[in-house]
């Protein structure tokens, strides 16, 4: 996530990810929370049929007389449409271009309407703040002014488009403080306006900040000198625990997860109490004086998949002088798991999220902020991590330095 504050920006965050897939392979993270929600409008110009390629320029013409519901069903019907045979580069951002001017003359339009709800007011605001994201054309300071300028004119009924505003003046600003010359100090000057934005406004949608500034901390930080991710939980711990949201608390527990897994090294020691499939509880004390794998794994993912045959032929090698494996699965849905187990059985330890947090333990992925799938730690004896990075080759070459008296 490396790109600078423009084009792609305004495209994901106006017409979705899907439509900014056309125009490069990598996009930035810059779009709004509230952005998703925009994706679940109404799909009724979705490509219903060949004839809207066949008179393609029909989509660009704004209902200019039509009623306010008459421009919001526009406006979602251009948040869905998909073009068909863009041959380009340059056709595409042709369309483009197109699509944001005819989206925002149709969210002017419907702000001039008198019989525009609410609703329909605050879709034609983020709207019209998107284009500005767009006509900023990577300059961040620039869209910045704009969308201040534009949110002092909000007023208080619009306090919906304001925190859209807010949310991405805030996203703009993070990316500023990574492209400045001094991106530790620019980025604790951020951290502490997004801080007091968030203990005056201790509001979900506000909630996001935080992630997205462990992000820039990672960015910032590489070496981990500064632990400016420690400092961003540690900063924001005891707003986000004021807020009554599930999924703020999953994102509060996995931000303190990335800091245990970051700061996971050799030697360290982990807790590990989970459920297996057959209902037993299993904690990793119990295989003491064993070395011992927690796989992190899914039947969802290819590699995990891909690499079970040679997790197989390791554990069929070492496991009689003493070498475990304990492959906890991420899968939410405990079916798919129980059929995979039941076609393709592992010879191990299989352990489940579901039923370990069902159960009221803790969660391991979540606890130790598993970065993705699979990841491989291998334990040593005496209980202490030899390496959080295991996965074959390289377990192939520690399994024999732990095992030399195997042939």
């Amino acid at each position: 996530m490396k790109k600078s504050l423009g084009v792609l920006l305004a495209v994901i965050f106006v017409f979705g990810m899907a439509g900014a897939s056309a125009l490069a392979q990598e996009t930035p993270a810059l779009a709004p929370p509230s952005a998703a929600n925009l994706l679940k409008a109404s799909a009724a110009g979705q490509n219903k049929d060949d004839k809207a390629d066949n008179k393609a320029d029909d989509i660009f013409n704004v209902p200019r007389e039509g009623s306010a519901n008459d421009l919001e069903k526009y406006i979602k019907t251009m948040l869905q449409y998909r073009p068909k045979n863009i041959a380009s580069q340059e056709e595409m951002m042709n369309f483009v271009e197109r699509r944001i001017a005819a989206v925002g003359t149709a969210a002017e339009l419907m702000l001039a309407k008198p019989d525009a709800t609410m609703e329909q007011r605050i879709l034609a605001h983020q709207m019209k703040m998107s284009t500005i994201l767009y006509h900023a054309k990577g300059d961040a300071e620039k869209a910045v002014a704009d969308l201040e300028k534009y949110a002092e004119k909000l007023t208080e009924e619009e306090k919906d488009a304001k925190n859209i505003a807010r949310s991405m003046i805030v996203q703009a600003k993070i990316r500023m403080a990574r492209d400045s010359e001094k991106p530790i100090e620019a980025f604790k000057k951020v951290l502490a306006e997004v801080k007091s934005l968030l203990e005056k406004n201790p509001i979900p949608e506000f909630a996001i900040f935080p992630f997205m500034l462990m992000q820039a901390a990672e960015e910032i930080d590489r070496d981990g000198k500064e632990k400016l991710d420690e400092f961003v939980v540690n900063e924001f711990k005891p707003i986000l625990e004021k807020i009554d949201s599930p999924k703020i608390r999953e994102m509060l527990a996995y931000m303190e997860g990335t800091v245990r897994f970051k700061n996971m090294g050799e030697g360290s020691v982990l807790e590990l109490e989970s459920v297996l499939l057959d209902g037993k509880t299993l904690n990793l004390k119990d295989l003491k004086d064993k070395v011992v794998l927690i796989d992190v794994w899914a039947t969802w993912c290819p590699p995990c998949r891909e690499e079970l045959p040679i997790l197989k032929k390791l554990y069929a090698k070492y496991h009689n002088y003493g070498f475990e494996i304990i492959g906890y699965s991420v899968d939410e849905d405990l079916d798919a798991l129980k059929n995979f187990e039941a076609n393709d059985p592992h010879p191990w330890y299989v352990a489940s999220a579901v039923m370990t947090t069902e159960k009221g333990l803790v969660d391991f992925a979540t606890h130790y902020g598993i970065p993705g799938y699979p990841t491989m730690i291998l334990i040593g004896r005496d209980g202490k991590v030899i390496s959080k990075e295991a996965r074959p080759p390289e377990l192939d070459t520690m399994l024999e330095k732990l095992f030399p008296e195997v042939k």
